[in-house]
């Protein structure tokens, strides 16, 4: 009789580890992007970057998707992996729309504001989850995470605050705050849709991507760069786990915790983005990203403490 709650707690336990690797394989973006856009490395155009690591994202999660047995969050009992066809029902339709609605947002923001910018206002989505999570999902936020968000709000915000600049670049800053808004609403639906496949509707929204990444890449005046083994290796990295498998993570994740936990864990990202500049690229991190590191690493780690003791 007693061990169901314990199963329940151990399943929320799993789904905060699989939301902290989660961040940890999205943090290792930066170092790769770098090194594939830089003109020291591949010199890869952004949208050639954006589009094959999509197709790769969408190949990865097909596989799993498909290949992996999925357990269901239904009282805690597993069940066998339904083997969904191939062809994408409404469901994963519309959230590989929305998924795409995300990135290309964000590929516009970098290009018409600052990288700062664009980071930080992708990361209000927490906000517009907390509001949202309720009426979508039935499922009302505890009071100690809405003490935490504006905490680690403020430390992101410490971390980027030297290259913040909200005075110019409306257009960039416009498509930074859709991209947060859609943020959210993919969170949303991977949770709301948890036991439906919707690992399915990312990689379509993967291949969405590719497609308009790599024809941009190829009709721009650079044209499309051919890998040699360096950048195919890192391209491979960013496709099958810093998107693929990670968003199979994070789907395990969402099937096992709320939106609003979710969201307020995945933000460890932006506090490892730096630690890997500086390991990869010997890019050290200003004081500032230390101190919003801090602010951040703290405020989440009281939040999983008091989590663990009011949980029992």
């Amino acid at each position: 009789m007693s061990s169901a709650p314990n199963i329940e707690r151990a399943s929320r336990w799993a789904g905060r580890g699989l939301c902290v690797v989660t961040a940890i394989l999205w943090s290792t973006s930066g170092a790769f992007i770098k090194a594939l856009t830089g003109e020291s490395g591949a010199a890869w155009s952004g949208w050639q970057v954006a589009g094959a690591r999509s197709l790769f994202a969408g190949i990865t999660l097909l596989a799993l998707g498909r290949l992996w047995p999925r357990r269901a969050a239904e009282a805690g009992v597993s069940v066998a992996p339904s083997r969904r066809p191939w062809l994408p029902d409404g469901r994963q339709i519309v959230l590989a729309i929305v998924y795409a609605g995300t990135l290309l947002p964000y590929v516009l923001a970098q290009t018409y504001t600052t990288t700062a910018n664009a980071i930080f206002l992708q990361y209000t989505a927490p906000v517009y989850i907390l509001f949202l999570s309720p009426w979508l999902l039935r499922e009302k936020p505890k009071a100690v995470d809405l003490l935490s968000l504006p905490l680690l709000l403020v430390g992101i915000f410490v971390i980027l605050s030297a290259e913040l600049q909200f005075g110019h670049g409306t257009f960039g800053n416009v498509m930074a705050l859709i991209s947060g808004v859609g943020y959210a609403l993919v969170m949303l639906l991977m949770r709301k849709w948890r036991n439906e496949g919707a690992e399915g509707g990312i990689a379509l929204g993967n291949f969405l991507l590719a497609a308009i990444g790599i024809g941009v890449a190829c009709r721009s005046p650079q044209g499309f760069v051919w890998p040699d083994l360096r950048s195919g290796a890192q391209i491979l990295w960013l496709g099958v786990f810093q998107i693929g498998l990670a968003y199979f993570l994070f789907q395990g994740a969402l099937r096992r915790i709320t939106a609003v936990e979710a969201s307020l864990l995945t933000l460890i990202e932006p506090v490892l983005c730096p630690f890997w500049a500086w390991l990869f690229i010997a890019d050290v991190p200003p004081r500032n990203s230390i101190i919003g590191a801090a602010i951040i690493l703290l405020t989440l780690v009281a939040n999983t403490i008091w989590k663990a003791r009011t949980e029992g």
